[in-house]
């Protein structure tokens, strides 16, 4: 029953104390105090016990399977090494058989042949020696009746072809001698080995044999006839070994094979014979399979066994359970039980050794067993776990080096972890003895508990009951106690009076609260509106922040949003602020450049490389005057662009300056362009320059070379006449070429391109262009080099330019290093070049090379350094290459030298042979129209044609030379061919009335000739319709041979 007491104003609540009886408070305090700590306690321990036992119980787990796993590896190491040692014994001795052998072959002459001994003097043997024959009925040749030491053998087919072969009979006959003389050295080997080896043995190319322990030809030939028929010579331990096989001459272990003769598998050590470069044969020992299962494979533990995989992964050697474990058909359980544990006892069926010759264990249906085989095979040591026969196995497996093969041991899991079962029995016992030791002592501390419990009851419980209920009658408006009947000296009697002494102070401390609750009310109504005020100003506050926010926001985006660099610093010329393009230009960040000084992060100098006071200049700068100023911005790391800047004063809103703004941009790329604009502007004016004195020229020095050829036919001329006239034409020469440098360069005309072959052009330019000087040549071409679609004469002129840059850059002598070879050029190499394939050219000198200043102008017409020449070298190789849709690059450094890369298009068409010149001119008959505004060009035709037989007309312009054409044509005098000058001043020249001609004189072949040698006109004639060109200046010769070759090509035309 809950008691509740009015307090205050008549509201009630729960009395302090519940309906719980402080009795059974009081027990269940020491029931907890006691019992649970000790159940706690035995809980603890016993969890605690239990989870100690499991791990111990999984750690002897682990530790006897890593320990049971380390024994194998090691089991596997050390018999893998003791197999290894057998091997390599057999290995020593194979190596001794055949030096001794190779001894024996190379210095026979040192042994007495004679003695050997003849046991079948007299009997039939095709000639052979005496020490074997061959047999009556068999037809084979070799020791059928045990009379001597070895067993020499040659099959029946070799005997038959010796009877008939002269030659083929004494290399047996002398094979037969040097394997008998081994046969010792055979015996000795066997006699070594004789535990393991089953054979030892030497098979030549020819087909002769020995072996050792002796064969009874006799029994295996009666028992089986073919192998009469048997040649071992094209046997694997012959074949694999020869030097199509075997090129490093190795000693090689053969893959297991079977014996015809002894009916069962086995294995051979086998090395190659040689005479020097020549295979003899090979010569080995054998091992049977089943000598090593025996020796390696026996003895194993009888929870586990072994086995040993070859190279290829067959089975060399297993137990009776790994057969049933590895096996997966009954064909190859046959054959694995028949070559391991039957031996030679049964007969072999071809199914069995099929099965067992061509299965190995890769092949295996199991995952788990290819994977470990395929680790085997590789060499590899190591233990893996593996399921085999429905069994969970540990596999521990180690390589065999001398022969690459690899043992393994297989161990059942079950028997290592049979002995942690047995120590978690042992500890599963001892806990559930410490159960029931803590459950025995849990029930004694619960009856001492319960007695405590009833004493504490009677002297102290009762007694508190009692206060309790005396306590219960105080009420808020009466806090007076009644006295206690029987007064008392103990600790209960001294609380009965505090609770008196608190009833006094609880008394005066209730008249003073409610004095001061009425003062608390007054002072609540104050604070009501105060904080009412707050909470406005605090809205207020909090509307300007936000509208700040957004306009800083803003700020920073149009900041970040404009190309141009932006610098805000105060007064003071401290960084504020920076936008990112102003952070990309100068290096510095806005964390990095914020509070330093505006001159340190933003470094400019004038075009005389004076520093600039860009905040001085700024703060003095008018509204109405903001400009803009071309300087160097130096940025962090050093580098230096071009900017154009602007700045203004910052203001406030009472009109003070408060800091300025800098804006600025790079037009480090637009000044190039200007200055670019200017370049290509100032060269195309050189270039149409150059076109009219080359045009001019030409023509003069047509007239000059055509007098110096005509003058040259002259056969009064004196020996000294000739001579002049020959320097006379070399001098014009020479002139011609300049001319064609000039016209080169300027951009009146395409190249006359065809096949070229690069590595003839460079070596006669190059020797051309070095004759006589102190500078040596090297040249290097690749061996596949492609021809190039180009004009020889003006490649040959590039050339030429460039070697004599090279020498002429080396005054003290030198060498000229010149490098041809292909190349593709591909989108991302940084050459404006299409993509495809080119010849790239390389010209190196050792020099005094050229300065970075200079190299920026080498391509500038009549740019020079030196103070000689005309300044267009280089300027006509990069207008030459560019038309061959080309490139040049120059690589430079001053006291190094130079290197000059240019680059051609490769040709799609084959080179054409060259054609050599006729000792004289061609003559010639016909009559020829010649049309020219110069007249002096004219009359020099005329005489040249006249002299070579034709009859010539001339006409000054493209009018007169149609009208005298038609003329003659209504007399029934057609001209043969024409010559027309492509262009006319101030008239009309070829190419204007060639179409008419065509049109009206279909048959009628014309000729072009022009100074402007260059012209698209001159490079592609015949698109035109003209059937040849002559370029001017030309000679008899060149107008002889031109005229012939159009003449004969429309006489085969109109025929």
């Amino acid at each position: 029953m809950v008691k509740y007491t009015v307090l205050g104003h008549g509201r009630c609540r729960p009395s302090g104390l519940s309906n719980m009886k402080i009795f059974y408070k009081i027990s269940a305090i020491l029931l907890v105090a006691f019992l649970f700590p000790l159940l706690l306690l035995g809980m603890t321990g016993y969890l605690s016990v239990r989870e100690i036992g499991d791990r111990t119980t999984e750690t002897t787990t682990e530790v006897l399977l890593r320990t049971e796993r380390m024994h194998l590896q090691k089991r596997a190491s050390a018999e893998a090494l003791e197999l290894d040692n057998l091997c390599s014994s057999f290995e020593n001795g194979v190596k001794h058989l055949r030096s001794h052998y190779q001894v024996l072959h190379r210095h026979r002459e040192r042994y007495d042949v004679d003695k050997l001994p003849r046991a079948y003097t007299g009997v039939d043997t095709a000639g052979l020696a005496g020490f074997g024959y061959v047999h009556p009925v068999y037809g084979a040749y070799a020791d059928f009746d045990g009379k001597i030491p070895g067993a020499p053998w040659v099959p029946r087919p070799v005997v038959r072809k010796l009877r008939h072969d002269p030659a083929l009979r004494t290399s047996i006959e002398a094979s037969l001698e040097s394997v008998m003389l081994f046969d010792m050295h055979l015996q000795l080997a066997i006699e070594l080995q004789e535990i393991s080896a089953d054979l030892a043995w030497i098979v030549l190319t020819n087909g002769v044999t020995n072996v050792r322990p002796e064969y009874d030809y006799n029994r295996i030939i009666a028992k089986n006839p073919s192998i009469l028929d048997l040649d071992e010579s094209t046997e694997d331990y012959v074949r694999l070994v020869d030097a199509e096989h075997n090129p490093e001459r190795k000693l090689l272990w053969i893959e297991p094979y079977f014996d015809q003769f002894k009916n069962t598998w086995m294995t051979s050590c086998v090395a190659p014979l040689y005479d020097g470069d020549r295979f003899l044969g090979s010569v080995g020992m054998d091992v049977l399979l089943s000598v090593i299962a025996n020796q390696f494979i026996a003895g194993q533990e009888a929870d586990g066994y072994a086995f040993l995989v070859s190279k290829a992964g067959k089975v060399l050697a297993i137990s009776k359970d790994g057969i049933e474990d590895i096996a997966w058909d009954s064909a190859h359980r046959k054959a694995l039980m028949q070559t391991f544990l039957n031996g030679r006892e049964l007969p072999w069926t071809e199914e069995m050794v099929e099965s067992y010759g061509s299965t190995t264990l890769d092949k295996s249906p199991e995952h788990d067993l290819r994977e470990i085989v395929g680790a085997m095979k590789n060499g590899q040591t190591d233990i893996r776990n593996i399921r085999l026969s429905g069994q969970q196995k540990l596999i521990a497996f180690a390589p065999v080096r001398a022969t690459g093969w690899s043992l393994a041991i297989v161990v059942p899991e079950q028997a290592v972890a049979s002995r942690a079962n047995e120590v978690q029995t042992a500890f599963s016992q001892g806990i559930q003895t410490t159960v029931v030791r803590y459950s025995m002592t849990s029930l004694v501390v619960l009856f001492v508990s319960i007695a405590v419990g009833l004493i504490l009851h009677y002297y102290a419980v009762r007694p508190l009951n009692q206060l309790s209920r005396r306590v219960e009658a105080v009420r808020w408006d009466n806090l007076r106690l009644s006295k206690d009947p029987k007064p008392r000296d103990d600790e209960i009697g001294h609380l009965y009076a505090k609770f008196h002494e608190m009833l006094d102070v609880l008394r005066s401390a209730r008249n003073e609260t409610v004095g001061k609750a009425e003062e608390i009310q007054r002072i609540n109504a104050k604070l009501e509106i105060a904080n009412q005020d707050l909470a406005r100003e605090l809205d207020e506050r909090v509307l300007v922040e936000q509208s700040l926010s957004r306009e800083k926001e803003l700020l920073a985006v149009t900041l970040r949003s404009i190309g141009d660099g932006v610098i805000t610093a105060d007064r003071l010329g401290r960084v504020v602020l920076m936008n990112r393009q102003a952070e990309q230009l100068t290096g510095w960040t806005q964390a990095e450049a914020e509070g330093l000084a505006l001159d340190e992060v933003f470094v400019v100098r004038d075009e005389n490389d004076q520093p600039c006071n860009v905040l001085a200049r700024t703060l003095r700068t008018d509204e109405q005057e903001i400009g803009s100023f071309e300087v160097f911005l130096q940025a962090r790391d050093g580098s230096k662009r071009l900017i154009s800047d602007s700045g203004a004063p910052i203001r406030d809103r009472d009109g003070v300056e408060v800091g300025v703004v800098i804006v600025f941009r790079d037009v480090s790329v637009r000044k190039r362009l200007e200055e670019e604009m200017i370049r290509s502007q100032k060269l195309e004016s050189v270039k149409l320059l150059a076109a009219g004195i080359a045009h001019d020229f030409n023509n003069l020095l047509t007239a000059i070379l055509g007098n110096i050829s005509l003058s040259k036919r002259d056969p009064a001329l004196s020996d000294r006449t000739r001579e002049r006239l020959q320097d006379a034409e070399k001098a014009s020469d020479r002139a011609r070429g300049l001319t064609q440098q000039l016209l080169t360069f300027s951009s009146g005309g395409a190249p006359i391109r065809g096949p070229v072959d690069m590595a003839r052009l460079v070596e006669e330019s190059a020797a051309f262009a070095l004759r006589g000087s102190n500078v040596a040549l090297e040249t290097s071409f690749a061996p596949d080099l492609q021809p190039v679609f180009a004009d020889r004469g003006q490649i040959a002129q590039v050339i030429q330019n460039l070697v004599i840059n090279a020498y002429q850059a080396m005054p003290t002598g030198g060498t000229v290093r010149i490098t041809v070879d292909n190349t593709i050029v591909k989108p991302e190499d940084a050459l404006p070049l299409q993509p495809g394939a080119y010849v790239r050219v390389s010209v190196k000198d050792d020099g005094i090379g050229i300065s970075p200043e200079n190299l920026r102008g080498v391509f500038e017409p009549f740019f020079s350094t030196k103070s000689y020449g005309n300044g267009l070298g280089l300027a006509v190789c990069f207008s030459i290459l560019k038309r061959h849709g080309g490139h040049i690059v120059i690589d430079s450094e001053l006291g190094v030298g130079t290197e000059c890369r240019f680059y051609v298009p490769v040709a799609t068409e084959a080179l054409k042979p060259k054609q050599g010149e006729t000792a004289t001119p061609p003559r010639g008959t016909g009559r020829i129209l010649v049309m020219d505004d110069e007249p002096m060009i004219r009359q020099l035709a005329e005489n040249m044609l006249t002299s070579l037989g034709y009859e010539v007309e001339t006409a000054c312009d493209g009018i007169d030379a149609l009208q005298k054409i038609e003329q003659l044509a209504a007399k029934g005098k057609p001209f043969d061919a024409v010559v027309l000058d492509l262009t006319v001043q101030g008239g009309v020249g070829g190419q204007e009335i060639i179409s008419k001609l065509s049109e009206r004189y279909p048959t009628l072949p014309a000729i072009v000739s022009s100074g402007y040698s260059n012209d698209p006109v001159m490079a592609d004639f015949a698109s035109y319709g003209f059937r040849g060109a002559i370029p001017k200046p030309y000679n008899l010769r060149a107008m002889a041979e031109t005229l012939a070759m159009v003449l004969s090509a429309n006489d085969d035309k109109v025929s």
